[in-house]
C-alpha cells in the first residue's frame, strides 16, 4: 500500500513541477470546421453566426450549404451559435494542437412566442437526449463531459454509473443497474446496430463484464435511456445506451494511448470527398504489466480491432461499414493467493471472442424524408471453467463448465419524415435470426454436478414499430407509438404502446409525463435449460414485461447550471420464476453474478416493482470548473409464487454520487487538472447461509427462508483523478494518473463460509489501487 501511495504522490508532484516549469506564449490556434443543421429535418441552416465567447467581433456564418470554419484559440472553449430563426445555444470543445475538429451542430426552431428573443438561453442542453421522441428518463451522454469523470477508466458505462439511478453490481464489472433492474435487460446500440454484450470476458446473455470493447476515441455524443424509451427501441426492459461512433474527419490524424484499456493506436481522416475512415487496435494492459513481473493475481490477456468507414455512393447516399472484433481470457488461480486462515480457492480459466459486422446504406432524398437500412453479422463464443479446491488435500469440486456459441444475422429498414417542429413520423422493421449453441454443465437443484444444456436451436425475432410526435401548441408536444415484436421460436409475442407529453412550462423549464410498456425475450440459456431426461420444460416461456410511468420536471438554472428532477413507479410481470411456491428464484435477480443460472420448470408467474426519486444538479465545465450531484432514492422488489414481496438483489435503496473537477490553463498551452467523484450507496441485498444445515452436510446451503434480509455494509468510495495537458507543435500529450478508491475503504464484495474454519471470509472489491493513462495525438 505505501508502494502505491508513493508512486501517486510523485505523480502528483511531476504534474506539478511540470506545471510551474512551462512557458508563457501567445496561444496558438486550431480549426473547426462542421455543418449546422435543423435538429429535426438534419437539413443544413444558412447564416447561422458561429463565435468564440468573448471574441464575437471575429464571428464567421454558415453558407448555403450550412457549412463553416473557424480558427479558434486552443484550450477549452465555448462557440455560441445564433441564427434569427433559431434558439441560440452553446457548445463547448477542447481544442489541441494536433487536431482540427470536425462538427456536426443542431439547432431547434424558436416557438412562435419567442420569435423576436435572440438571447442565449442556455447550452446544450445535455439533460436531455438527443432522441427528439424521448421526452423523459433520457440524457445526452457527452464525451467531451464523460471523459473528466475520474474512476471510469475510459469505460463508457462506468462513465454512466454517475448517472442518477444508475449503481454497478461491482467494481470490477461495469454492468449498468438502472433503477434497480437487472442488467441483461439494458440494450447497448451502437451507430443503430444492436450488440448484446460490447466487453471483453463477456458471456453470452449478460451485458456487462471488466474491460469494455468500445473506445471513446472514436465515439460521439450519444444518448442514454433509463426508461419508457420511444418505440424505435424494443427487446430491452431496463434501459438503452444508444452510442455513435464519429463520421467524417477534415484531415489525417494518429493517436497512441496506454492506460486501463490497453496499449492502443489508432488512426482516423478522410478518404474521399465526403468519406472517411477509423482503425484502432488495443492490446491488454494488464497482460504487459505482468510479462513485466507485476503480481496481477489474474492472468488477463485481451485484444481489440475497431474500424468504420463511411463511402459516400452519390449525393444523397453514403454507405457506411462498421467492424468491431475482440478475443480476451483470463485465468485465475488462487493456490497460491490465500490468506493464512482459508482453507478453499478458486480456479477460474475463461475466454470469450466476438465478431460484429455491419454495413448501412442511409438515402436523404429531401429536407422532410430519409430511409436507412442496416444489415449486420454477430458471431460470440465462451469458453469457462471453474473450479474449487481444498488447500490442504487440492481436492477439486467443479462449479462450472461452458463451451457455447452465438451467431446473429440481422436487417433493418427504418424511415423518418418531418415537418420542421410541428410533425415527426418514424416507423421501421426489425429481422434477427439467431443460430445458438449453449453447452453448459452446473450444480442442479438438488447440488448435483451434471450437464445442464447441450442443445442447438435457430431463434428468429421480429419487430415493426412505429412512432409519431407533433407540437399541439408553440408550448406543449405530444408523442404516441407502437412496437410489436414476435419470436417464432414459441410464438410469443407482445404488444407495447408508448406515449408521452412535453410542456414547457418557461423559457427555461418544462414538466414531462411518459409511459411505456415493454417486453424482453428470455435469455438463450434460460430457453435452452434441458431436464434429467434432455426436454426443454422452458422452450415456452412467455416474454418478460414491465410498464414504466415517469413524471419529470427540468428547469435550467442558468446558463451552465441545470437541475432535472424524476419520479419513477415501474410494473414488471410475466417474469420467470421457478415452479415452486417454497422458491425464491427470481430471472428478476439475474446479473448479481457473472452467469445466468440455468433452471429448469420456470412459469411466468413473477412480478416486480421499483420505485423511487431521482435528483440531478450539474454544473457543466465554464470558469475551469464543474461539478454534477445526482441523488436516488428507490426500492427494488419482487415477488415469487410463495406470494411475499422481498427486495431485489439490486435494491439498494439509495445512492449519491458528488462529482467535481477543476482545470487550471498555466499557459496558453498547458493546462492541469483535478476531477474527483464520491459515491455512497446502500448496502447489496444478499441470501445468508444456513450456517447449522451447511456443517451438517459439509455443503454450503443458502437460507432461501431470509434472501436479501440482510444487507451489506453501505457502499463508499472516492476517486481521484490528476492530469495534464501539453499542447506543442502539432502534437498533444495528455497524462493522467487515477486513483481508484482513495480512502481504501473496504467495500465487501462478497463472503464465502469456511465450514471446516467456521467463520466467514470477506472478499472486498476495488482497494487503493492508482491507474495510468498516457496519449499522444499527432
Amino acid at each position: 500500500m505505501s508502494r502505491w501511495r508513493g508512486i501517486a504522490c510523485l505523480s502528483l508532484l511531476l504534474i506539478t513541477v511540470s506545471a510551474w516549469g512551462q512557458k508563457r506564449e501567445n496561444r496558438p490556434t486550431q480549426w473547426i470546421e462542421g455543418t449546422i443543421v435543423d435538429n429535426i429535418t438534419s437539413s443544413p441552416i444558412e447564416d447561422v453566426e458561429i463565435a468564440v465567447k468573448g471574441m464575437q467581433e471575429e464571428s464567421v456564418k454558415s453558407d448555403s450549404i450550412g457549412h463553416f470554419k473557424i480558427s479558434v484559440p486552443i484550450g477549452r472553449q465555448h462557440i455560441i451559435l445564433s441564427h434569427i430563426s433559431y434558439k441560440s445555444t452553446i457548445e463547448t470543445l477542447l481544442l489541441n494542437t494536433a487536431q482540427p475538429k470536425q462538427v456536426v451542430w443542431s439547432l431547434d426552431l424558436r416557438p412562435e412566442n419567442l420569435i423576436d428573443e435572440v438571447v442565449v438561453k442556455s447550452s446544450v442542453p445535455k439533460s436531455e437526449a438527443q432522441n427528439k421522441m424521448a421526452y423523459a428518463s433520457g440524457r445526452m451522454f457527452s464525451v467531451e463531459e464523460a471523459n473528466r469523470y475520474a474512476g471510469t477508466l475510459g469505460d463508457p458505462a462506468r462513465m454512466a454509473q454517475s448517472y442518477a439511478g444508475v449503481n454497478a453490481a461491482q467494481d470490477e464489472r461495469n454492468d449498468l443497474i438502472i433503477r434497480g433492474n437487472s442488467p441483461i435487460g439494458v440494450q447497448w446500440k451502437v451507430d443503430g446496430y444492436e450488440i448484446p454484450n460490447p466487453n471483453h470476458y463477456g458471456g453470452i446473455g449478460l451485458t456487462g463484464n471488466r474491460v469494455t470493447l468500445l473506445n471513446m476515441n472514436l465515439m460521439t455524443n450519444s444518448d442514454f435511456l433509463t426508461a419508457a424509451f420511444p418505440a424505435e427501441y424494443s427487446n430491452a426492459l431496463a434501459g438503452v445506451f444508444d452510442l455513435s461512433f464519429e463520421n467524417r474527419q477534415p484531415k489525417n490524424q494518429f493517436w497512441g494511448q496506454v492506460g486501463w484499456n490497453g496499449f492502443e493506436a489508432g488512426a482516423k481522416g478522410p478518404i474521399s470527398k465526403n468519406g472517411s475512415y477509423m482503425v484502432c487496435y488495443r492490446y491488454s494492459f494488464l497482460d504487459v504489466m505482468k510479462k513485466l513481473g507485476m503480481n496481477t493475481k489474474i492472468d488477463p490477456k485481451y485484444q481489440d480491432f475497431t474500424s468504420k468507414l463511411v463511402i459516400p455512393l452519390g449525393e444523397k447516399i453514403d454507405l457506411s461499414l462498421l467492424t468491431l472484433v475482440g478475443n480476451s481470457s483470463f485465468t485465475r488461480d488462487d493456490h497460491n493467493n490465500l490468506s493464512a486462515i482459508a482453507t478453499k480457492g478458486q480456479y477460474l480459466n475463461t475466454s470469450a471472442d466476438m465478431l460484429f459486422q455491419g454495413a448501412s446504406i442511409k438515402y436523404q432524398w429531401n429536407n422532410q424524408n430519409h430511409i436507412t437500412w442496416r444489415a449486420s453479422y454477430l458471431d460470440n463464443g465462451v469458453k469457462t471453467t471453474s473450479e474449487w479446491f481444498n488447500k490442504e488435500s487440492d481436492h477439486r469440486t467443479p462449479e462450472w463448465d461452458e463451451n457455447s456459441t452465438q451467431k446473429r444475422y440481422a436487417t433493418a429498414l427504418d424511415y423518418q419524415f418531418n415537418n420542421y417542429q410541428n410533425h415527426l413520423l418514424r416507423m421501421g422493421v426489425k429481422w434477427d435470426s439467431y443460430d445458438a449453441h449453449l453447452k453448459q454443465s452446473g450444480h442442479d437443484a438438488s447440488l448435483q454436478f451434471r450437464p445442464l444444456t447441450n442443445h442447438k436451436d435457430w431463434l428468429h425475432l421480429f419487430r415493426i414499430y412505429i412512432q409519431d410526435a407533433i407540437k399541439i401548441t408553440p408550448t406543449l408536444q405530444a408523442t404516441l407509438g407502437l412496437n410489436y415484436q414476435y419470436l417464432l421460436y414459441n410464438n410469443s409475442y407482445s404488444i407495447e404502446p408508448r406515449a408521452a407529453l412535453k410542456l414547457q412550462t418557461g423559457t427555461r423549464s418544462y414538466v414531462s409525463l411518459a409511459y411505456g410498456r415493454h417486453a424482453q425475450i428470455q435469455p438463450f440459456t434460460t430457453y435452452f435449460t434441458e431436464s434429467l431426461d434432455q426436454s426443454l420444460p422452458n422452450k415456452n416461456l412467455d416474454l418478460s414485461k414491465a410498464d414504466h410511468f415517469v413524471l419529470s420536471y427540468n428547469q435550467n438554472l442558468s446558463t451552465y447550471l441545470n437541475l432535472k428532477v424524476e419520479a419513477y413507479y415501474q410494473h414488471l410481470f410475466n417474469t420467470p420464476v421457478e415452479n415452486n411456491p417454497n422458491s425464491i428464484f427470481s430471472l428478476i435477480n439475474t446479473g448479481a453474478a457473472d452467469y445466468i443460472p440455468a433452471k429448469d420448470n420456470l412459469v411466468n408467474e413473477g412480478l416486480g416493482r421499483n420505485y423511487g426519486v431521482e435528483m440531478t444538479l450539474e454544473k457543466y465545465m465554464q470558469n475551469n470548473y464543474y461539478y454534477m450531484i445526482t441523488g436516488t432514492l428507490f426500492r427494488s422488489q419482487y415477488q415469487t409464487l410463495e406470494q411475499k414481496w422481498r427486495s431485489s438483489a439490486f435494491d439498494a435503496k439509495y445512492m449519491l454520487n458528488l462529482l467535481g473537477g477543476y482545470e487550471l490553463w498555466t499557459t496558453s498551452t498547458f493546462a492541469i487538472g483535478a476531477d474527483l467523484k464520491v459515491t455512497f450507496a446502500g448496502g447489496r441485498p444478499y441470501i445468508p447461509i444456513d450456517e447449522k444445515v451447511s456443517k451438517e452436510t459439509n455443503t454450503i446451503i443458502l437460507d432461501g427462508t431470509h434472501a436479501y434480509e440482510q444487507r451489506y455494509n453501505n457502499y463508499f468510495r472516492t476517486d481521484l483523478k490528476l492530469y495534464y495537458r501539453q499542447n506543442l507543435s502539432k502534437v498533444y500529450l495528455e497524462f493522467a494518473v487515477d486513483l481508484q478508491n482513495i480512502t481504501n475503504h473496504k467495500n465487501i464484495d462478497y463472503q464465502r463460509y469456511d465450514i471446516a474454519a467456521g467463520r466467514y471470509i470477506n472478499y472486498y472489491q476495488t482497494m487503493f489501487f492508482p491507474m495510468y493513462t498516457f496519449k499522444v495525438l499527432f
